[in-house]
């Protein structure tokens, strides 16, 4: 850099503290004199910040002086020097943290030391999310829906990147239909959710969707809204919970005795299991979207199962009390002949039957 003509002109090609003397800082007085001091400039690098995303919740420590003037819309330094908060707008944003002392001794001029640290932050705008295919939770089945069925929907950006659980009302009665910034829509009208993830999100269909008929599903996060995708409505399309929760293998069931069904816990010939359904179909009464289940109810799809080919007895198929309404519990009393080992297990709502490559373990 270059002291010319009283302007210091250049691009610093080093981080350190420069000192120039005898350079006049005029000072006028109420007599009209001035004086010379000491001009001191600090000069650094600057320190790039981790980028932000609009929306979504942004925390980075900030290791300079307490003096940082923050210019970016939603963040604030927090008491411990870290700025947080949910970005507003995006762009680049320049954070000079600054802190400065007066010398002891000021013979002519006093002029403040000056230094601290300078920090970059690019905040970036919410990408467009994509949504890719709508399923049943329990089975994977594609691309049809039932009423009150709980859905998984998959994709991109659809929601934050760390899994953000299941946000009740404010009477703790029902499921939000937002979570993280994540909002689905049927035909129009915002769902309660379970859960939302950047890839997936699980959402409850109304009950109110009209069998034969067709429904039209989008997915936003921060305010963007996805592609749509539309699907067949069905009176059920029921799908087994399983242990591994991939639609797949051993029931999430519980035995009479209250143990989890598995090889090394299996369910006595002719006692009665507790399994755990979702898109069995409308109730009575009638479901009610989101709501926590506190009182029984009947599938109006009429249950039946099967295991190793024998009929079993469904003792219950209905709401599951502290569940949300879309779950179903089926309470199930097995044959009494039904073989020892890994059974196969069928269920029907009705003519709809729910995937086949689940089993039930009998001792």
């Amino acid at each position: 850099m270059t002291l010319y003509s009283g302007l210091l002109i250049g691009t610093p090609d080093s981080a350190q503290q420069f000192a120039f003397y005898n350079v006049s800082a005029q000072v006028t007085d109420a007599s009209g004199a001035t004086a010379g001091g000491i001009v001191q400039i600090f000069v650094t690098n600057p320190t790039s910040l981790p980028d932000g995303l609009v929306g979504t919740p942004y925390f980075s420590p900030i290791n300079g002086p307490s003096n940082c003037p923050i210019d970016v819309p939603g963040l604030a330094l927090d008491n411990f020097q870290n700025l947080t908060g949910v970005p507003l707008a995006q762009g680049q944003y320049y954070l000079p943290c600054i802190f400065a002392s007066t010398p002891t001794s000021c013979p002519t001029v006093c002029i403040s030391l000056v230094g601290g640290t300078f920090y970059t932050l690019h905040i970036l705008g919410s990408p467009t999310p994509r949504l890719d295919s709508v399923t049943n939770s329990g089975s994977y089945v594609l691309n049809e829906v039932a009423p009150g069925e709980i859905v998984a929907l998959y994709g991109a950006d659809l929601g934050p990147p760390v899994l953000s659980g299941t946000q009740l009302s404010a009477n703790g009665a029902s499921f939000s239909s937002t979570n993280s910034g994540t909002l689905v829509k049927f035909d129009g009208n915002p769902v309660p959710l379970v859960y939302s993830l950047e890839s997936q999100v699980a959402a409850l269909a109304p009950f109110g969707l009209t069998p034969g008929a067709t429904t039209t599903i989008t997915v936003e996060y921060n305010g963007v809204a996805s592609n749509s995708l539309t699907v067949p409505v069905v009176a059920a399309q029921p799908g087994i919970f399983t242990l591994s929760g991939s639609g797949t293998g051993v029931a999430a069931a519980v035995n009479q005795d209250g143990t989890i069904n598995s090889q090394t816990n299996p369910a006595a010939p002719g006692s009665t299991l507790l399994l755990y359904l979702t898109g069995t179909g409308q109730t009575a009464p009638a479901g009610v979207d989101g709501l926590i289940a506190t009182a029984a109810s009947s599938t109006l799809a009429t249950p039946s199962a099967y295991v190793n080919g024998a009929a079993a007895t469904v003792v219950y198929a209905g709401n599951a009390p502290t569940l949300v309404e879309g779950a179903t519990q089926v309470n199930l009393q097995l044959p009494p002949s039904v073989a020892s080992g890994a059974a196969q297990l069928l269920m029907f709502f009705g003519n709809a039957e729910a995937q086949q490559a689940v089993t039930l373990w009998v001792r």
